[in-house]
């Protein structure tokens, strides 16, 4: 079989090598839609995890063309590797995928919440996945009530006081550990914990900018 070099999605290793194991190509005239497209299954050799890649053509050919050429390259040796050749390889994203992010969060919110989830997906990353989680807090904390100082888990109880967040929220933030002051903690962070911190910090900021805002945008219309 052939190989390829490209990222992995999943273990994040940049420009790593993989085993080709499988490929397709349209073949129905409704689904050859623009140029000659197709997809190859690839096995990481660092994680050994299974991900799809878009051969995307440079040059011209035909879709009988790419098809030929996948199949034959599956029939060829190691030393095949077709990421030199006149394709561009593009990890497969799949249409339906949508994020799992609350909505309406700041640029820098956003930021701090997606690497969160980056992280929780890799084992062995807890504690950054952790970090990241407490980080979203914080940043949404400083927009939406920069006029409130202290702890972390202090500036939750003020507004739990205030009526601004549900008591149970409050109840709940004294049993998840990124709240603390040490973060992430230097003895580490395990997967429960880290599953506990990452519903909290959803459901928080939705609590705290996505319900509110969308009361906003509700309102507006009405008027």
């Amino acid at each position: 079989m052939s190989v390829l070099v490209a990222d992995c999605p999943e273990c994040k290793a940049s420009q790593i090598t993989m085993a080709m194991t499988g490929f397709s190509s349209p073949k129905m005239p409704a689904n050859q839609i623009g140029r000659p497209i197709g997809y190859v299954v690839g096995i990481c050799s660092r994680c050994e995890k299974p991900s799809i890649y878009i051969m995307d053509v440079k040059g011209k050919t035909t879709w009988d063309g790419v098809h030929q050429y996948l199949g034959a390259a599956m029939n060829a040796g190691w030393t095949n590797n077709l990421s030199a050749s006149a394709y561009a390889l593009i990890p497969f994203e799949s249409s339906k995928h949508a994020s799992s992010a609350p909505e309406h969060l700041p640029e820098d919110v956003l930021k701090a919440f997606q690497q969160g989830e980056t992280n929780f997906d890799l084992p062995g990353h807890e504690e950054a996945a952790a970090t990241m989680y407490r980080r979203a807090l914080e940043r949404s904390l400083k927009y939406a009530h920069p006029e409130l100082g202290g702890t972390l888990a202090g500036k939750i109880k003020a507004l739990v006081s205030q009526g601004v967040l549900p008591a149970s929220l409050g109840d709940w933030a004294d049993e998840i550990r990124i709240v603390g002051n040490d973060g992430a903690h230097d003895d580490g962070v395990n997967r429960e914990d880290l599953k506990a911190a990452r519903m909290f910090c959803d459901s928080f900021l939705r609590y705290l900018i996505t319900l509110p805002k969308e009361i906003e945008l509700r309102r507006q219309q009405i008027v």
